[in-house]
């Protein structure tokens, strides 16, 4: 006969060997998982390098250009713009949505945004840039709304919707304002 005092071992040894082999499972999971993710990120960050060098690239040739120097500034924007969109969706895993494939130089359009066609106007200050929509809406008239859309600077878009709902903008005098 046995002491019911005594530890029984076998069933404790068991026990442990399952919670041991679970615990080995687990950390073999999530290393696994983590080995992937970092995978991925490192993917991720290769190919964001490389739309990045792409717009590198691009700047880096200014021969290549088109203008004068005073006016390069407006392909450069639009290099930059779509190449950091793309490079932000890339990094986030995701296909980019913004592209200068299929769309010629001299074009009416610049780039292509989600398959719509984009014109940037990059201008210094708003009222030229809305000199240039103004433009290019003359010349391009099924344009806006139709065939495409404008893509202004962030600040200036402010701006635009700042005036049109108040009449005035911060920091801009009334008469620079109703010129505009």
């Amino acid at each position: 006969m046995r002491d019911s005092t005594e530890p029984q071992a076998q069933p404790t040894h068991v026990a442990a060997q399952v919670a041991a082999a679970w615990a080995s499972l687990d950390a073999a999971s999530r290393a696994s998982d983590l080995a992937a993710s970092l995978n991925f990120q490192d993917r991720a960050f290769l190919s964001t390098m490389r739309e990045v060098q792409a717009i590198r690239d691009f700047v880096g040739s200014p021969q290549n250009i088109l203008g004068s120097p005073t006016t390069k500034h407006g392909e450069i924007a639009e290099q930059v713009n779509v190449g950091i969109s793309r490079a932000r969706e890339v990094l986030l895993g995701k296909i980019p949505t913004s592209t200068f494939e299929g769309v010629d130089r001299f074009a009416p359009i610049d780039y292509l945004r989600e398959e719509v066609g984009v014109q940037a106007k990059y201008y210094n200050g708003l009222r030229n840039t809305l000199g240039g929509v103004s433009e290019h809406a003359a010349k391009y008239p099924g344009f806006a709304g139709g065939e495409g859309v404008y893509d202004i600077p962030r600040d200036q878009f402010r701006q635009y919707e700042q005036l049109r709902q108040t009449g005035g903008i911060d920091g801009m005098s009334d008469r620079s304002a109703n010129s505009i």
